[in-house]
């Protein structure tokens, strides 16, 4: 399971307070119509027990041709009265800050922003719910969810933050160390689940990806450390990230005792387990609730492995159990198994000549609404 994000929350916006356009003015209305059915269904979810997060993605891919066609229409196509000022209430940050007022920032990159923010934070947390349901295939398309949620927060590192250019403070959540920390995270998590489709690969293969799964959250964690605006962020975000990078580690030195095991070495199949043991004890205590859950399902298995080898080197094997230093010199290089499923940007609802309605004016129909406009819609589930 991955970190359980809490979903922005958003205030209302007019866009044809902000743009004038006599051809697009009904797409423009529309526009409004598609963010103030996102807002809402985000407020009832946040109060919500059971989270309808299927209507929630749903809503994201139904609003966002209509965005990126605004986005797209600021330059040449609308005649902009006033700077486009949406407002976000943060998540990311600490609880001490969480009941602060949304945030306002004047930026359609900014709307932009916290809009694919919120579509990456519900596809992890549809994650969540399929991977409690504990079956293969399921857990496989959990992982799938994560990937297309990495992709999202790549684009808007990529492309989003790599050309706006903010006029002041923004907050942590829209940052782009931040969004780096995200990506590495999902990315990880990806990897965690996605050994569970890798049940039939060598040890020695399990291992190296779990060094790589190690190696990402390794790196999330240190730009933590670094970044100037740390005391900003959630606690439970800083934790999970810490604790998950222990029981990676725990996972690794596992699946090297599995494999020395497997070689006849069993006194450094020792080791490897103790480590294992010790550093699956330390995440077991993690405040993290889900974390938690994930370490003792570990601990349960480490634990029996331990017992059985110690007894094993104890009475038969006689085998000399080497120092951990040894035994992390010949660590194994890391091997990625997943990568972030890329973000494709939605067929602009307007704007585009050759995408637009015959008549500029024309109601949306039933029809046009729930075409398949973003490449993609509908696969995820």
């Amino acid at each position: 399971m991955s970190f359980p994000y809490t979903l922005p929350t958003t205030g209302y916006f007019d866009f044809t307070t902000c743009i004038t356009s006599e051809k697009y003015r009904s797409k423009l209305l529309e526009a409004t119509t598609r963010r103030t059915k996102l807002r809402d269904i985000l407020k009832n979810t946040r109060r919500a027990d059971e989270k309808d997060l299927v209507s929630v993605i749903k809503t994201v891919e139904d609003y966002l041709p209509y965005l990126f066609s605004i986005e797209a229409g600021l330059d040449n196509i609308f005649q902009q009265n006033k700077v486009i000022v949406t407002s976000w209430r943060c998540t990311l940050i600490g609880t001490a800050l969480r009941n602060q007022p949304r945030v306002e920032v004047p930026s359609i990159d900014y709307e932009i922003t916290f809009t694919l923010l919120t579509y990456a934070y519900a596809l992890t947390l549809r994650a969540n719910t399929l991977i409690r349901r504990n079956e293969e295939k399921v857990v496989s398309n959990a992982a799938e969810n994560i990937c297309k949620a990495a992709g999202i927060l790549q684009y808007i590192q990529s492309t989003v933050l790599a050309t706006w250019v903010p006029a002041g403070k923004i907050p942590v959540d829209a940052t782009k160390e931040v969004i780096s920390i995200l990506i590495l995270l999902s990315i990880a998590d990806a990897q965690i689940l996605g050994l569970t489709r890798a049940k039939s690969a060598s040890f020695s293969l399990i291992a190296r990806i779990c060094v790589s799964t190690y190696e990402m959250l390794n790196s999330a964690s240190s730009l933590i450390n670094s970044y100037p605006r740390r005391k900003e962020l959630d606690d439970d975000l800083i934790r999970y990230i810490n604790d998950n990078k222990t029981l990676a580690r725990a996972r690794v030195l596992k699946y090297l005792a599995f494999e020395a095991e497997q070689n006849g070495e069993v006194g450094e199949a020792v080791t490897c387990i103790t480590e294992a043991r010790n550093l699956v004890k330390i995440a077991s205590s993690s405040k993290v609730e889900i974390l938690q859950w994930r370490a003792k399902e570990e601990f349960v298995i480490i634990d029996a492995k331990y017992k059985e080898l110690k007894r094993h080197n104890d009475r038969v094997a006689f085998q000399p159990e080497p120092l951990l230093s040894d035994v992390q010199a010949k660590m194994p290089s890391g091997r990625d198994l997943v990568q972030p499923k890329s973000f494709i940007k939605p067929i602009l609802a307007f704007g585009d000549e050759k995408n637009d309605d015959q008549s500029s004016d024309a109601q949306p129909t039933e029809q046009n609404l729930d075409s398949d406009q973003y490449a993609g819609r509908g696969s995820y589930y």
